[in-house]
């Protein structure tokens, strides 16, 4: 009788580091976005500075 070979059901080591990674990577990105585009908003909100080309 022939039995098939089970496959383990925990991913190994290196695919967890892989993810850990990847969401790393994409709450770094999020991070930086929303810091330009607050900077962005604060930056257009704000009154023109003494001295600037908009002033």
């Amino acid at each position: 009788m022939w039995v098939p070979e089970s496959q383990p059901s925990v991913p190994e080591s290196s695919t967890w580091a892989m993810m850990l990674l990847g969401f790393t990577g994409l709450g770094y990105v999020r991070h930086h976005t929303r810091r330009q585009e607050r900077d962005l908003c604060r930056t257009l909100s704000s009154p023109p500075r003494r001295g600037s080309p908009l002033a």
